[in-house]
C-alpha cells in the first residue's frame, strides 16, 4: 500500500508539478504580455517623442527660413525702392537743367527782342524826326518857293 500510496502520492505530486507548471507558464506568459505591453509603449512613446522633436525642429528650421526669406524679400523691396528713387532724382535732375537751358534760350530770346524792339523803336524815332524835318524843309521851300515867285512878279 505504501507502493500505491506513494504511486498515487507521486501522481498527485506531478499533477500538482504539472499544474504548477501550466500555472507558471501562464503568469510567465501574462508578465511576458505585460512586459511586452510596457516595452512597446514605450518604444511608442520614444517614437512619437522623436518624431514630435523632429517635426519641433522642422518647424522651427521652416520658421527660421520663412523669416530669411521675409529678411531678403524686405531687403530686395528696400533696394528696388531705393533704385527708383535715385532714377526718379536723376530724371527729376535732368528734366530741370532741361528746363533752365530752355529758361535761359527763352531769356536771350526776350532780351533780343527787346533789343529789336527798341531799335525798331529808335529807327521809328528817327524816322518820325525826319519827316519832321522833312515836312519842315518843305515848308520853308514852300516859303521860298512862295517868295520868290512873289519877288518874280513882281519884277
Amino acid at each position: 500500500m505504501q507502493t500505491s500510496y506513494l504511486n498515487s502520492l507521486f501522481l498527485v505530486s506531478n499533477g500538482l508539478i504539472i499544474a504548477l507548471a501550466i500555472v507558471g507558464c501562464v503568469i510567465f506568459a501574462i508578465a511576458g504580455i505585460f512586459i511586452g505591453k510596457i516595452i512597446e509603449k514605450k518604444l511608442r512613446d520614444s517614437k512619437i517623442g522623436s518624431v514630435e522633436s523632429v517635426l519641433a525642429r522642422m518647424r522651427e528650421d521652416a520658421e527660421a527660413e520663412s523669416k530669411t526669406i521675409k529678411k531678403e524679400a524686405l531687403l530686395e523691396a528696400k533696394e528696388q525702392n531705393l533704385k527708383l528713387r535715385q532714377e526718379f532724382e536723376r530724371e527729376v535732375k535732368d528734366k530741370k537743367f532741361e528746363l533752365q537751358k530752355t529758361e535761359q534760350r527763352l531769356m536771350q530770346k526776350d532780351e533780343l527782342l527787346n533789343k529789336k524792339d527798341a531799335n525798331l523803336l529808335k529807327k521809328n524815332e528817327e524816322v518820325e524826326l525826319q519827316k519832321k524835318e522833312y515836312e519842315q524843309k518843305s515848308l520853308e521851300l514852300d516859303k521860298l518857293q512862295e517868295k520868290l515867285s512873289h519877288q518874280h512878279a513882281l519884277l
